[in-house]
């Protein structure tokens, strides 16, 4: 195994020996290998190769081309949980947009079994891939739906009604999507119309239906954004609580709370 390092750390020197660790632990031919070098070298994302990524404490599975987890997030989400979640040990959660699960494998991990979890995608890839990470980390007190954001709740009269809704919705503004035409990341969970915002009247208008009396309303943004969302949230009917940041640091979600009974 160690001259089998050694020759691929020298033919691939530009790639981290760590890199090539967790390579060498997913690909057991040297030609499986050496076109996962390959790729890395290209610009491809680790986590697609092996399809796994790891978040925090927690590691789950991904696939091609859904979002991949940034430290930025597990960083407020964790900020969150403990100055406004940390007492509450029967949370119910809807997460918007969930990708692989990311936010939903989070709130889990943080506030513990009881956590009841609904997710939403309109990826039909995203729901799959979560619905294979509740099962594969025992969170069995969860729905997965596909839908465009709460669309499916609404028409369904959904009864359900939560102390969180949480989401990560893309916010980069289309106008810059030229300069990441080499990811192979789903441009639909990065980048949207009117400067990035557009997801955001969606989300506050349709979320006020399902959350609680004091309940919490999060959602991840871009480090800009915050006065945009302040003043949007507040016609909609929502009150500012403050905004969290990440390690960067960057302003990097904003919490909300909605107006009256």
């Amino acid at each position: 195994m160690r001259s089998f390092f050694e020759f691929f750390n020298k033919k691939y020197p530009q790639l981290h020996w760590s890199k090539l660790q967790i390579l060498m632990r997913h690909f057991q031919s040297e030609t499986d290998l050496d076109m996962a070098c390959q790729k890395i070298l290209q610009g491809h994302p680790l986590e697609y190769l092996i399809e796994q990524a790891s978040w925090g404490p927690l590691e789950f599975k991904i696939l091609e081309p859904l979002l991949i987890p940034r430290d930025e997030t597990w960083f407020w989400l964790e900020n969150f949980y403990k100055k406004h979640l940390i007492n509450n040990k029967n949370l119910s959660v809807l997460d918007l947009g969930c990708g692989p699960g990311t936010l939903s494998l989070g709130i889990h991990h943080l506030a513990g079994p009881h956590t009841q979890i609904t997710a939403l995608d309109i990826n039909p890839l995203a729901c799959e891939t979560t619905r294979m990470n509740f099962l594969h980390h025992q969170i069995h007190k969860s729905s997965v739906f596909e839908s465009n954001w709460l669309d499916i709740l609404i028409q369904n009269q959904h009864p359900m009604r939560y102390d969180v809704i949480l989401s990560n919705p893309p916010y980069c503004d289309h106008s810059t999507q030229f300069w990441s035409e080499s990811s192979v990341e789903d441009p639909r969970a990065r980048f949207a119309h009117f400067g990035g915002l557009e997801p955001y009247i969606t989300i506050f208008q349709q979320s006020k239906i399902f959350l609680k009396h004091n309940g919490f309303l999060i959602v991840e943004h871009g480090s800009d954004q915050v006065p945009a969302l302040v003043i949007l949230a507040n016609q909609i009917g929502y009150e500012y609580v403050e905004s969290f940041w990440d390690f960067i640091p960057r302003l990097r979600a904003s919490l909300f709370i909605k107006k009256g009974a």
